[in-house]
């Protein structure tokens, strides 16, 4: 007569939670794995939707799609796909109303027709009245840099 072993049998993990199914980013801010959601400790990246070995937190993502698993000890969830997306928006056009800025500072404003998430850059150091609030004046000075604009 042989002699018993226990066996156990760990269940498998659920699925992660909060996936976002379709993620954009910009090519300019450079993004990476780690800045895919969801994140965690128990969470492993893949760009195959079975096997592979999982992908590092430092690499730069590509328009691809993704897979995110779940794991606990040895046992790992079905896989969720991520469709990402890197885009390098470009502006059709900038319209400013009025066309010139007042020695006064009166306000502008800029009509932006093109891709969301485009940058725009101002090469002239103007200042712009930007808000009003409660009787008060704040001046913002539009410096030779980079703005990013969101629709």
């Amino acid at each position: 007569m042989s002699e018993k072993t226990p066996l156990l049998i760990a269940p498998k993990p659920q699925k992660p939670t909060g996936v976002n199914a379709n993620q954009t980013f910009c090519a300019v801010d450079q993004k990476r794995v780690r800045d895919l959601a969801p994140q965690g400790a128990d969470l492993r990246w893949y760009d195959m939707a079975t096997g592979g070995t999982p992908l590092a937190s430092g690499m730069l993502l590509r328009t691809a799609t993704y897979y995110v698993a779940r794991t606990n000890s040895d046992c790992e969830s079905d896989r969720e796909a991520v469709n990402v997306q890197i885009v390098d928006p470009q502006f059709e056009s900038i319209v400013a109303n009025p066309a010139t800025v007042s020695a006064t500072g009166d306000p502008v404003t800029l009509s932006f027709k093109g891709t969301p998430h485009a940058i725009v850059t101002f090469p002239n150091r103007h200042p712009a009245r930007a808000n009003h609030h409660t009787g008060c004046y704040r001046r913002t000075y539009l410096y030779a840099k980079t703005y990013f604009l969101i629709r």
